[in-house]
Formats: C-alpha cells, structure tokens, sequence
C-alpha cells in the first residue's frame, strides 16, 4: 500500500548505504542515492523531526519520542517506542555500536535501542540533520505557492540537500549553490476535503488550494484557493464551498457565484445538486435554482428524471444511492440495500456512510469506521485493515484511493 499526503514538507535527512531517508509531517520516505526513486513508505502521523539509519532499523524523534522501525516495514506492522517524554535535542545520532545520542549542547544523553540510559558509546556517531541551515536564503518564493521556508540543509559529498516547508527536497551543488535537482512527492495542502478526476488527472481540494497529480501521482500544478471553508466539495471542474462556486479553468478558479449552505453534491446526468437543509438545487453549470422545498438524503437517476431519497423511505442522512443496470442500491450504515426490492437486503453494521462507488461486480463503502467492500458475487463484506475515517473514495489509474483529512491511500485493485 502507498500513500499520497503531505510528503512535500521535509524536516529531516539522513543518508547511509546508498539510500535518503527523509522525515516528513506524516511519515518516513526512503529513496534510492542514485536514482532518487521512492523505495518504501512508513507512516508515523506525526513530525519527524531527527533520522537516522543503522543495520536495518531506522531509528526516528517524534512527539518527544525515540522510535524505530525495521526497513521492511509493512503496512499494518507498528513501531518500536524505544523511549518516550524526552526533551528535544539539538542533535540526534546513531554510534558505530548502535546507541542513540541525543545532544543538548552542553551533554549528551547515551540510550541503547531497548530504551535504557548508557553511559559510553564506542566508535564514529553518525548524525541526523538539524536545524542548521548553511544556505544564503531562508526561503524560496513560488508564484503559486508563495514564500517557502526552509527547514535545513545537510551536506554530504558535493551536494547540499535542503528540506523545505511544501516544496520536498532540494538539491544545490555545493560550490556553486545552483539547483540540481528537486525531489518533491505528495501534496502542497496538509489536510484534504475532496478529490475528483479531470483529463486523467487528479484534482485534490485541501486546505491550502488544489493540488494536480498525474497517472504517477507525482504534482503537476497546483491552484490556489484564497478562501475556502472547512466543509468543501470539489466535482469535476467545480468547487462548491459554503461561501463560492468556484469553476476550475485554464488552471485557475474563478468564483461564479455566492453558493447555498450545502450538506451534499451529486452529480446526476450531467447536471449538479446541491443537497441543502431547506430543499434541492440544480445547477447547470451557469444558474443555480431550488427544485425541491424538503430535506432529501440523496438523489438518483430513473427514466431520465431525478428522484428523492427522503422519509419515510430511508431514515438514515448517511446514505447515498448508485444506479446500476437499471436498479438503484442504497448504502446505508445498515448495509446494502436495493431501493425497489425489500428482500434484497444485504445487511451488515457500517457506520456512518460518507461515500461509495461502484466498480467490477464490487461497491467499495467509505464510512467514518473505515473502508469496507461489498461484494456481489458471494454477497459478502470485506474491511479493509487500519484504515479509518475514510471521507470519499474514487477509482484512478486502476487504482482504489480512498480520502481521510491527513492521508490518500492507494490500493490495488487485485483482487
């Protein structure tokens, strides 16, 4: 499993057998030296802020903690706490005989990788890059992204790497200082709200503006969005937020409209619906106009005209309806369920419905306890392993990406 999140914001480094270790705001990156290219993932949900790296365990300072982690490292396998309630060093290293150094200045604290305090280590400590920035700027200014802060610079060989506030990894030639490369994987937005697909690229509504990915999920571009509130929803080229429509042209926004106080949006045969406290909008793209005065849960398509889910059909606010040859099923916390057939009720406890898709002979159900599949054939549930909170879900470059506020997982779809 990978992740698509915040890897853009870098705070520390560390280089050792011919691999980059970089701490994130959310987890660990290890690249290949030479060919820059990501060989594995580790989430921490947390800053890292010191690295290091010794006989295959990566050892890392997070929330005033000493973690490690082995470099095979799956997905649903934990860290190691080695020692917790420590004060931040200036320094963080690992020796020759595998004690953790913490430098203070004016002492040092000596612990083995069991946690226990030491009092002598033995042979070279190699160190994690701090807060030190040897460079002649203290930011760089994008024109999308505005001025970006620079947290280090860590010299090794010719180079001088530097860790920035959004921008991932840069790489200066040490005498001349000129760019040589830039290693950038994940999101400018640190929390996301929505995503959608565009031209077979991927639109991610965060909390910073919108950032584009391609089919590699590397960033193409990224637009910003002034204002935006907490709750916003990007489909297809539109962005509906509390307080704008905002259309998505030449890659920009432009707001077109005040918008309504939504608690959904549906796009249904080529029109969108506004789901509001007070009624439904229809919006077309240029006008928006209420066709419905009442509450509705959901909308869906049948012959041709638009239908409302409301009481006393379903009770349940967290549902959403899919058309599929010729029927409709509804996904509820209580399951599956189709509209037009009371027996057909596939029962199951999901939780609070957020989202779900259609895809294969499967219905993939994003809920707030966590991402579950449906499966039509043996009409079973399947939930998937450690993931929670799960807010949207859609399917991208044969992919099953499933959106939460810190993270995006990718899933394959092998099954």
């Amino acid at each position: 499993m990978l992740f698509i999140g915040p890897f853009t914001y870098i705070y520390s480094m560390f280089i050792s057998e011919f691999k980059i270790f970089l701490g994130s705001k959310v987890g660990i990156l290890v690249l290949d030296e030479n060919t820059l290219r990501v060989q594995n993932q580790f989430l921490t949900n947390s800053k890292v802020e010191f690295i290091a790296y010794k006989s295959n365990w990566i050892y890392y300072f997070s929330n005033n903690s000493i973690y490690k982690v082995f470099i095979h490292w799956q997905f649903n396998q934990s860290p190691f706490l080695i020692k917790s309630n420590i004060p931040k060093p200036k320094k963080f290293g690992i020796s020759d005989d595998n004690k953790i150094i913490l430098d203070y200045g004016n002492y040092k604290k000596i612990y083995n990788d069991a946690g226990f305090e030491d009092n002598n280590y033995f042979g070279n400590v190699y160190w994690s890059s701090f807060d030190t920035l040897n460079f002649p700027q203290e930011y760089i200014w994008q024109p999308r992204k505005g001025n970006i802060n620079l947290n280090f610079s860590y010299e090794y060989n010719d180079y001088n790497f530097v860790g920035t506030e959004g921008l991932g990894l840069r790489i200066y030639y040490r005498n001349s200082l000129s760019l040589k490369d830039s290693i950038s994987f994940g999101t400018f937005n640190k929390e996301y709200k929505s995503f959608t697909i565009m031209e077979n690229k991927l639109y991610i509504l965060g909390d910073k503006g919108i950032d584009v990915l391609n089919n590699d999920f590397n960033e193409e571009d990224f637009i910003k969005i002034d204002v935006c509130s907490e709750d916003a929803k990007i489909v297809n080229n539109f962005v509906f937020c509390k307080n704008n429509i905002y259309k998505i042209e030449d890659n920009d926004v432009k707001p077109i409209m005040k918008a309504v106080n939504f608690e959904k949006v549906r796009y249904v045969n080529g029109k969108y619906y506004i789901l509001a406290f007070d009624g439904v909008f229809e919006f077309d793209g240029f006008n928006l106009e209420k066709i419905y005065n009442e509450y509705v849960f959901d909308v869906y398509l049948e012959n041709d005209s638009i239908k409302f889910i409301k009481k006393p059909l379903i009770s349940d606010k967290f549902v959403k309806a899919i058309n599929l040859n010729n029927k409709v099923y509804l996904c509820s916390r209580f399951g599956i369920k189709e509209l037009n057939d009371s027996l057909k009720i596939f029962s199951f406890n999901l939780g609070n419905v957020n989202d779900c898709i259609y895809y294969n002979n499967f219905i993939f159900i994003a809920t707030d306890n966590g991402l579950y599949r449906f499966s039509f054939k043996d009409k079973s549930f399947f939930r998937f392993a450690n993931l929670n909170k799960i807010e949207e879900v859609l399917i991208f470059n044969n992919k099953l990406l499933a959106l939460t506020k810190d993270l995006i997982y990718i899933l394959p779809l092998n099954f």
